[in-house]
């Protein structure tokens, strides 16, 4: 259909969870997704917001898929943006999401994987801000977009398409453009 690459956005790995955050009971086929692109041989990058209190006991479980398989995974930090709201996943009541940084993530998985090495993207297409790290115990990487921590805005080279058909040029200041109307 001729895409290059592919990004897949997922924040759990566990199926109620899931279920609560997405409003969908959609994780398995999210999964066989997942492992038909890489069937198909796309360079595939998965997202994965993380948040203290809510998924923070699945970083292991998020780096342990770039073991067997040639991904990326990429650790972004929460950011309490717009009307990002998150349910508590017991008792349906408001959850306070606490940032949880990616210095703190790094050092929970070289503690689990050893020590990771950065990788120079510099000849890489479309590079980002992610800052990206190798193992030799990996056949994925492991990428970081510290976005709270380690602001990044003088090197952002993003735009973003809205699930509603608004372009934002960044995250933090709003200013969408609607494009719906225009299509």
């Amino acid at each position: 259909a001729g895409l290059d690459r592919l990004n897949v956005s997922l924040d759990t790995l566990e199926r109620e969870k899931f279920n609560t955050l997405t409003r969908r009971d959609a994780l398995p086929k999210v999964l066989e997704t997942i492992d038909q692109a890489l069937g198909l041989g796309l360079p595939l990058k998965v997202n994965c917001v993380l948040m203290r209190g809510t998924n923070e006991d699945e970083v292991l479980d998020f780096a342990a898929m770039t073991a067997a398989r040639p991904l990326d995974v990429r650790f972004i930090e929460y950011m309490p943006l717009g009307d990002s709201q998150v349910l508590a996943l017991a008792g349906g009541g408001d959850l306070e999401v606490g940032l949880l940084e990616n210095d703190e993530v790094i050092r929970r998985i070289e503690t689990r994987l050893g020590p990771m090495q950065p990788i120079d993207r510099s000849r890489e297409a479309g590079v980002g801000p992610a800052e990206v790290y190798g193992s030799p115990s990996l056949s994925g990487r492991l990428g970081f977009i510290s976005a709270m921590s380690q602001p990044f805005c003088e090197q952002c080279n993003r735009l973003r398409l809205t699930a509603t058909g608004e372009l934002r040029a960044c995250l933090f200041d709003g200013g969408e453009l609607d494009l719906a109307p225009l299509l």
